[in-house]
């Protein structure tokens, strides 16, 4: 009868011993799932501030290709402007310069005519 109470107490202990490391090892496994499932919400909560950083950034490059585009119009305006007034003045100035040249011509003539005339008036 000691066999049977020993093969008990032997098979008591060994179900003890068994369920505390099975314990400790689910334990273990819990703790492990809960360490896990904080770090998911930790890298969610980083992958929604990125994505907030991101949203931002993109809001700023689009306002940048927008901005950028309206300077690139604004210079393509004002060369168009430059070239427009500088044809303008090239043609101010021909027509200019041709009438300086008219009337230089015009008092060279009369000045060519008033010392013919008082070439003559001396002749005489």
């Amino acid at each position: 009868m000691i066999y049977y109470v020993g093969a008990w107490v032997a098979l008591i202990i060994f179900v003890i011993v068994w369920y505390l490391i099975r314990r400790k090892r689910i334990n273990a496994t819990i703790k492990r799932i809960e360490d896990l499932n904080a770090e998911s919400e930790r890298l969610k909560s980083e992958v929604e501030t990125l994505n907030g950083e991101l949203f931002h950034i993109n809001q700023k490059r689009q306002q940048f290709l927008l901005d950028y585009k309206t300077l690139e119009a604004k210079v393509e305006y004002e060369q168009k402007r430059a070239k427009d007034a500088k044809d303008s003045t090239d043609r101010l100035l021909a027509t200019e310069l041709e009438r300086a040249k008219t009337s230089l011509k015009g008092v060279r003539e009369l000045e060519e005519e008033r010392l013919k005339h008082e070439f003559e008036e001396k002749r005489k």
